[in-house]
C-alpha cells in the first residue's frame, strides 16, 4: 500500500564546492557543489488529501531519509539544471554517494575541458 506524504525538509548536515582547476570556453571555472539534509515524509491530513504537491510513499518506507543533492557550477555559481538528487537511508551512505559524485564530476570535467596553464 502507499499513502499520500508531504515532503518536509530538516537540517542541513553537510555541504560543500569543489574547483576542478579547469575552464569553461568562456574562461569559467568549472566545478560542483552539494548539500545533505534530512527529509522527512508526513501523512497528508483528509484537509490535505485534495490539494495539489503531494508524494506516493510505499507504508514500508521510513518516514526519514536523508537527501544528497549535487549541481555543476561556473565560477561557484549554479550552472544548469540541477533536479538530481539521491535519498539515502543513513547519512554516511549520503556522505559516500557526495564523495563518489564529486570525484565522478572531476573526471568528467577534466576529460571535457582543458587545464588552465599556469
Amino acid at each position: 500500500m502507499t499513502k499520500k506524504c508531504s515532503r518536509d525538509y530538516g537540517k542541513t548536515l553537510d555541504e560543500g564546492s569543489v574547483e576542478h582547476g579547469v575552464t569553461d570556453r568562456l574562461g569559467r571555472e568549472v566545478g560542483y557543489r552539494w548539500r545533505i539534509r534530512e527529509v522527512f515524509y508526513r501523512e497528508r491530513t483528509p484537509e490535505q488529501d485534495g490539494s495539489y504537491g503531494y508524494f506516493n510513499r510505499p507504508d514500508d518506507q521510513p518516514e526519514m531519509v536523508f537527501e544528497m543533492w549535487g549541481s555543476p557550477t561556473r565560477d561557484g555559481s549554479k550552472y544548469g539544471p540541477a533536479f538530481n538528487y539521491t535519498e539515502f537511508l543513513t547519512l554516511e551512505e549520503a556522505r559516500r554517494a557526495a564523495v563518489k559524485r564529486v570525484e565522478q564530476a572531476a573526471k568528467r570535467d577534466t576529460k571535457k575541458f582543458t587545464k588552465v596553464p599556469a
